[in-house]
């Protein structure tokens, strides 16, 4: 696979439509996520970030997880820890990373910008949500290798569970998951998939230094009782 260029075009192509575009049956048949109707108003995505924090351990290349608690937006899906640009992080001369900084601060107890941290979050992927969902982000995907004696933690009251997980084993074990097993959104399963296909920080660095990030934007499509997300491919066709 050929990673330099744009975005995950190739992971799109790579996993199954089947497998690419599932989500948890919680999510998918919620009213609240039901597609605006024709001729309704086109929400504003909110700027969000999203950190995907990284450890190479024996068993290979790992992640920090966390899952939404039950009730709340997302809620009893695994998601890399981030949220939305606050009035206070558009006071930087960053506000995308200020948000980013923060949000990790909030969810994982580490500073970004404190002692150990000496190499900045790498820009890796863009997703925006459907123009057709009632509430939209504009999210940055950004990675970064933990540095070693930093452990993170579930400092948040938006999470009931965090911990590190191997990439290709979840990465294996989400494709052969029964629907209702599913616990993931596509853009988490996209950069999961990537990760797993490159291996190791070396390689992802090398990846990144080459990439050209371009906009990620989904639609919804019905399914079943509920609604699935269709992804762009390079040729012009959905999945």
């Amino acid at each position: 696979m050929a990673y330099a260029g744009s975005h995950s075009w190739e992971v799109f192509e790579e996993i199954p439509p089947e497998v690419l575009t599932r989500t948890p049956a919680s999510w998918a048949g919620t009213r609240r996520r039901t597609p605006l109707a024709p001729g309704q108003p086109v929400a504003v995505p909110r700027t969000a970030a999203t950190l995907v924090l990284l450890r190479e351990g024996r068993g290979g290349l790992q992640a920090w997880l966390v899952r939404r608690s039950r009730g709340m937006q997302f809620g009893g899906v695994w998601a890399f820890p981030g949220g939305k640009q606050e009035p206070v992080d558009e006071q930087a001369a960053d506000p995308l990373r200020a948000c980013l900084r923060r949000e990790c601060l909030e969810e994982t107890g580490l500073d970004l910008a404190g002692p150990g941290f000496g190499e900045p979050p790498l820009p890796w992927s863009r997703w925006i949500t459907p123009e057709n969902h009632p509430q939209r982000y504009d999210t940055w995907f950004f990675l970064l290798l933990a540095p070693p004696g930093l452990e993170p933690r579930n400092t948040s009251t938006e999470a009931d569970r965090a911990e590190w997980v191997s990439v290709a084993e979840l990465v294996a074990a989400d494709r052969d998951a029964a629907a209702e097993q599913v616990a993931m959104l596509p853009p988490t399963r996209s950069v999961l998939a990537e990760l797993a296909l490159l291996g190791s920080w070396p390689r992802i660095r090398e990846v990144a230094a080459q990439r050209v990030i371009e906009p990620v934007t989904a639609r919804l499509v019905p399914q079943g009782d509920g609604w699935r997300p269709s992804h762009p491919r390079r040729d012009g066709s959905w999945t």
